[in-house]
């Protein structure tokens, strides 16, 4: 900035600076005292009192305003209440919506659990009727589980049967919704 610049930048704020102040000092000058209102009835001549009213009316213009500020702060205590037990109140539905979730899964882990061992439990079935009809001599069904067998064998989730009862059935892997393994109870002999 040049010199006149700086110059004329510091006239301009002080010049502000100035009315600013007058203004201030004529809104103080404007502004009267509140009158005493000792009578209680509002008079346009001029009142004489004694200093005891004197006294007697701002004891009761502080008591007055003192009531005023505990109301404030009444209120302002009342609200705080009211906003602590908002935050409680979603803190309880926050917890009642977790515990809601975590049954709902409870429940649907429980019933695919029950899916799953009604599968495998059809599976076994089939097993064993393959089996019980592979035992007989000369059946299409037993040359059918002897090819089955040799074409199961061939995959990692693979279902062995047997000529065998009794003898345990490995199930294909059953991945939950997370991609994670159920292991199901397996029968013992």
């Amino acid at each position: 900035m040049t010199k006149k610049a700086y110059e004329k930048a510091r006239i301009q704020s002080t010049n502000q600076d100035r009315l600013i102040e007058s203004l201030k000092n004529e809104k103080r000058k404007r502004s009267r005292g509140k009158r005493l209102d000792l009578s209680g009835v509002a008079t346009r001549g001029a009142q004489f009192f004694s200093t005891e009213e004197i006294l007697a009316t701002k004891a009761r213009a502080r008591a007055k305003e003192e009531q005023e500020q505990a109301e404030q702060a009444e209120k302002a205590e009342n609200k705080r209440a009211k906003k602590a037990r908002q935050v409680e109140e979603a803190l309880q539905k926050e917890i009642s919506r977790k515990e809601a979730k975590d049954k709902r899964e409870r429940r649907r882990a429980a019933q695919a659990q029950a899916k799953a061992v009604s599968q495998d439990f059809q599976l076994g079935a089939r097993a064993k009727n393959t089996a019980k009809k592979a035992q007989k001599p000369g059946s299409k069904s037993s040359e059918a589980a002897k090819a089955q067998e040799v074409v199961e064998k061939g995959g990692d989730t693979s279902i062995e049967s047997s000529t065998e009862i009794g003898r345990v059935v490995d199930l294909p892997v059953r991945l939950g919704r997370h991609r994670r393994q159920i292991r199901l109870p397996q029968r013992f002999d």
